[in-house]
């Protein structure tokens, strides 16, 4: 079952690389309001799928699982808050990696302090491997990055490790949703996004985001319908991965959309001269999962 964990991991990389990029005709539009408007779109698209298919294990919600859903929904916010913010403090093409590149060493990290993993010498080689891969794509993206767009001081950075935690957070959190609470990783995403609708409707009244979602919806129709239906579809391979695999493992391999994004991205005009550091991030990143998969055969 680990291989599964990581075909399903690569899945969610490719289609999580395939959405960012997707999205780029919206990339003038406010973080929240993709957000916001994505979470109305997948509700809706999900609820008759859980109701055909969970309805009748649904309720009664005990309140172990209650717990879990919660942490799942304020994780999952301060995430993208986190991210929000991280984009308005450097070049998007620097701090996005640096965000998802982080976050596999904090998911290691937690895991180490609060689960008792305990890395074999494969294991931890690939780690760094996997790590150095998407470090290198992280830096050639900032050596690369226009300097009138590249951040001054360390608050981008720090901003982008802060949402590496959180993402690692919620690898760790949802993973035990998922198995103590025995909670579907559909019905989980669900949740989710019920909740983010409910504490994100009052965004609704800011005249900005409503000129916002009117002008994308006049120009960009297509792709803001595009991007909404599909924005969970990476997690929903991902959380199956959890299902079946360690975090540690799943973790990193979802990060290779790091890579694909930085390689295929047009963010910035020299990825001509990013295109052999990119190779090199590839090798790295292939290299170092096939040695963290022993870690768990």
């Amino acid at each position: 079952m680990v291989y599964v964990g990581v075909i399903l991991a690569l899945c969610a990389a490719c289609t999580h690389a395939a959405w960012a990029l997707s999205s780029a005709p919206l990339a003038a539009l406010r973080t929240s309001s993709v957000v916001f408007a994505s979470s109305v779109v997948a509700f809706t698209l999900l609820t008759p799928v859980i109701l055909v298919f969970y309805g009748s294990d649904l309720f009664p919600v005990t309140a172990h699982q209650a717990t879990w859903y919660l942490g799942s929904i304020v994780i999952n916010l301060a995430y993208l808050l986190a991210m929000q913010t991280t984009y308005k403090l450097g070049a998007a093409a620097y701090v996005y990696p640096l965000a998802r590149g982080s976050s596999p060493i904090f998911v290691v990290c937690l895991s180490l302090v609060f689960l008792g993993l305990t890395l074999s010498v494969l294991g931890f080689v690939g780690l760094m491997l996997i790590l150095a891969g998407v470090w290198i794509a992280s830096w050639s993206a900032l050596s690369h990055t226009p300097s009138d767009v590249r951040p001054s001081t360390m608050s981008a950075p720090a901003a982008a490790l802060v949402a590496g935690l959180l993402i690692a957070s919620c690898s760790i959190w949802d993973q035990h949703a998922i198995g103590s609470a025995g909670i579907e990783p559909l019905v989980l995403i669900w949740v989710d996004n019920a909740g983010r609708v409910l504490v994100m409707s009052p965004l609704l009244r800011s005249a900005g985001v409503r000129a916002d979602l009117g002008r994308a919806w006049r120009m960009h129709r297509r792709s803001l319908l595009i991007v909404c239906a599909t924005m969970d579809i990476p997690y929903i391979f991902y959380l199956y991965a959890l299902s079946v695999a360690p975090a540690v493992l799943v973790s990193p391999i979802r990060e290779l959309s790091v890579i694909l994004v930085v390689l295929f991205s047009r963010w910035h005009q020299a990825m001509a001269k990013m295109f052999y550091s990119q190779i090199v991030s590839v090798f790295l990143f292939i290299a170092g999962a096939i040695l963290m998969s022993f870690q768990f055969v």
